[in-house]
């Protein structure tokens, strides 16, 4: 019978509070368009602040803090002629845009801060994976690989390779803020040794978002909401 010799688990979890709460009495439902078109009644936020917001050719990023603003979310909200698999589908562009928005947003707080009509979507993701195939396709091969698989310099009793990995993650976004976590686990089995006017930013429709950290840039989560019931 084989048997899970050893389990190595990565835990990652964030609460914040946003720097500028929801009144809940101004969350109504409204209407969310779904992936694919039809749409549904959700728990809508809404809210009015200073903002650093950039609208570019094909999307739209805000930048929502948390707390003393050490940590935010990033929300990246396609054009209502565009659709989130084709934004996300270019990462490179995608990737240019949002390191431009954060290199510049404080250089020029003129043309990305401004006044904000902020709607944003109450909801609760959960998910899980496993990601056994992803790893191997980002090039970690050999550790799934019994006859290749080095585990030495951890311990030398450890000879078998990796047979799972899974992760779970879960997020909580509410008129207080948000609340992550992020599981990996890994198990071997022995089977071998700006403008005055205020400007609109309405998440209703699919979206992709990043929790990060403001000093070093590291993102904590990222994820993307295509439906909501």
């Amino acid at each position: 019978t084989l048997e899970y010799k050893y389990i190595l688990m990565n835990a990652l979890y964030f609460k914040g509070s946003w720097s500028e709460k929801f009144d809940k009495e101004e969350t109504q439902l409204e209407e969310f368009t779904n992936n694919e078109g039809k749409t549904s009644l959700v728990y809508m936020m809404n809210n009015t602040d200073d903002l650093y917001c950039k609208k570019y050719d094909n999307l739209s990023i805000a930048e929502l803090p948390y707390g003393n603003k050490a940590y935010s979310m990033v929300i990246i909200l396609p054009n209502e002629d565009e659709t989130l698999d084709n934004v996300l589908s270019n990462c490179t562009d995608m990737r240019d845009k949002i390191d431009e928005f954060f290199i510049n947003k404080s250089k020029d707080i003129e043309t990305y801060k401004r006044e904000i009509s902020l709607k944003l979507p109450r909801f609760e993701l959960k998910y899980e994976k496993d990601v056994i195939e992803t790893l191997k396709q980002m090039g970690m091969k050999d550790a799934f690989d019994a006859e290749k698989a080095d585990f030495s310099k951890i311990s030398s009793r450890l000879t078998s390779c990796i047979t799972k990995a899974i992760q779970k993650t879960y997020l909580k976004v509410d008129e207080e803020g948000s609340e992550a976590a992020a599981v990996t686990v890994f198990g071997g089995m022995a089977t071998s040794p700006g403008p005055s006017l205020t400007s609109e930013f309405h998440v209703n429709r699919p979206f992709a978002f990043l929790i990060k950290e403001e000093s070093t840039g590291t993102i904590l989560f990222m994820g993307k909401v295509t439906q909501l019931p």
